[in-house]
C-alpha cells in the first residue's frame, strides 16, 4: 500500500477506467476502488438509480488550483468531480446526489466536498487527507478477486490531453523568460532561481 502523498503531482502513474457512463484517467493505484466504486453503483440500479454523466466527470488534470498557485489535487490523479453541472462548488451545499452514492465513496475512504467546513465542493470525491480521504492507494483487488494491472496511460492519451498535461510547465517556463528580461537586480536574479529550482523539480 501506498500513499497519494508519495507522489509529485503530474508525476504518477495513471490508468483511464470507467465510472458510469464517464470514462476518466485516475492514479493506478484508485483504479480498484473506483470499480468496487461501480459495482456497488450498479448493484443500487446504476443510471436508474442516479446517472453518472459522461459530459461533467472528470478526474486526472495537470493544473493548478483555480484562481490559486498550488497545484490542484486532480493533478495527482487521485480526486473525481462527478457530475459538476448539478453539483457545483460554492458557499452553500448544492447537490442532487443521494446520500447512498456518497457513502459508496465514503466507505472506500474517499472524502466528499460537500462535507467541507466552509465552501463546499459537491461535485469533489478526493483520497487526499487533508480533504477528508484516507490517502490510501493500491488498496484490494479488483472486482471479482482478480488484480488490477497497471497501464501506462500515455500510451492511450490523446494529443489534447498531452497538451493538456504540458500546458502549466510552459506557462512557468514563460513566466521565467519574462522574469529573466524585466530587471537586472540581485534580488530579481533570486527569485527567478528559486523559481527554475521549483520548475525543475516537477519535470
Amino acid at each position: 500500500m501506498k500513499k497519494v502523498t508519495d507522489y509529485r503531482p503530474c508525476r504518477v502513474p495513471l490508468r483511464r477506467t470507467s465510472l458510469g457512463d464517464a470514462s476518466i484517467v485516475v492514479h493506478a493505484g484508485a483504479v480498484a476502488s473506483i470499480k468496487r466504486i461501480e459495482a456497488r453503483w450498479l448493484a443500487r440500479g446504476g443510471n436508474a438509480a442516479y446517472a453518472i454523466r459522461r459530459a461533467d466527470t472528470g478526474a486526472f488534470n495537470c493544473r493548478r488550483t483555480v484562481g490559486g498557485t498550488s497545484m490542484s489535487k486532480h493533478a495527482w490523479g487521485c480526486a473525481v468531480d462527478v457530475n459538476w453541472g448539478t453539483n457545483p462548488f460554492g458557499s452553500r451545499l448544492v447537490t442532487d446526489m443521494p446520500r447512498w452514492f456518497v457513502q459508496l465513496w465514503r466507505d472506500e475512504g474517499w472524502g466528499w466536498g460537500g462535507n467541507w467546513r466552509g465552501k463546499k465542493d459537491a461535485m469533489h470525491f478526493s483520497k487526499f487527507e487533508n480533504e477528508g480521504g484516507d490517502g490510501k492507494l493500491y488498496v484490494g483487488e479488483g472486482v471479482g478477486g482478480e488484480p488490477i494491472e497497471e497501464e501506462d496511460w500515455f500510451d492511450m492519451a490523446t494529443k489534447a490531453e498531452l497538451e493538456a498535461l504540458l500546458q502549466p510547465i510552459r506557462d512557468d517556463i514563460a513566466q521565467l523568460k519574462k522574469a529573466i528580461g524585466v530587471g537586472q537586480d540581485f534580488a530579481q536574479h533570486t527569485n527567478v532561481l528559486k523559481a527554475l529550482s521549483q520548475l525543475l523539480d516537477r519535470v
